[in-house]
């Protein structure tokens, strides 16, 4: 069995067609590649042969072709025929708003190669990312991720945070159900102690801070449940000790003369 490559993309091949340059820095890659895993870097490459391609003599746009989708599917998925270049014949393209670790470790998790384990740190890197170039798989594995994580850190207030963060954000629901109902058990000193308080929402805060509310309301009901419990179990030892003294004073009392008669 072949071992993957632990790629740098800090040099070219005969498979690179693109420089990716993030913080004064290039990375190599293929346009294939970043195509197939997103449709953004695919309109973005090829849109402008596309839509000539869509288009009939007069301009119009084509009925799709059942035979030509089929046979674009198949060279997506087996990459096995390059795509054909369109307008953007460019070899390099500026991503001057990114982190050149997070494109790295986004092209060690995406190439075939390579296939890097995504971790919970990777995940909560490359899920901006993922969201912005509409990487649906990438989506999928980070969010899975972080939820079998969360398994294991329940108690971790920073990692919830961090959860609550990427949840809110990012609309994930399941994310969002799934940490709250962990937060129910930590107290708002707690919460206010993490570094990561600060960037989390205002209307998180809140409903944190409901929560807590109720955390302290729960304990305090349940120690009052505690406490008639223990009151009631003195009741009834007390109770039992009356029982066994007047049995005991009933066999003890003076018998009459009559009882000898």
């Amino acid at each position: 069995m072949e071992e993957k490559v632990d790629f740098n993309f800090a040099k070219e091949d005969t498979l690179t067609d693109i420089a990716l340059i993030v913080e004064d820095k290039k990375l190599y890659t293929s346009k294939a590649l970043l195509s197939m895993a997103s449709p953004v870097f695919e309109r973005m490459f090829f849109s402008d042969k596309h839509e000539k391609d869509n288009k009939d003599q007069k301009g119009n746009p084509k009925e799709p072709d059942p035979q030509a989708k089929k046979y674009e599917e198949i060279r997506h998925l087996l990459c096995v025929i390059p795509p054909r270049l369109g307008r953007n014949n460019s070899k390099t393209l500026d991503l001057h708003d990114k982190k050149y670790d997070d494109i790295r470790d986004l092209l060690c998790v995406i190439h075939p190669r390579v296939g890097r384990h995504v971790t919970d740190d990777i995940a909560f890197r490359l899920f901006p990312l993922a969201d912005e170039f509409k990487m649906a798989q990438l989506k999928d594995k980070c969010e899975s991720c972080v939820r079998e994580e969360l398994k294991k850190r329940k108690s971790d207030c920073s990692f919830l945070l961090r959860c609550l963060i990427m949840a809110d954000k990012f609309t994930l629901t399941t994310l969002w159900e799934e940490t709250l109902q962990l937060c129910c058990t930590i107290s708002m000193t707690s919460w206010k102690a993490c570094p990561e308080m600060q960037n989390v929402p205002m209307s998180t805060q809140c409903i944190l801070k409901i929560l807590d509310k109720q955390r302290a309301s729960l304990h305090a009901m349940e120690s009052h449940i505690s406490d008639l419990k223990s009151d009631l179990r003195s009741s009834q030892i007390e109770l039992e000790q009356v029982k066994i003294q007047n049995r005991y004073s009933q066999t003890q009392a003076p018998r009459s003369r009559s009882d000898f008669m």
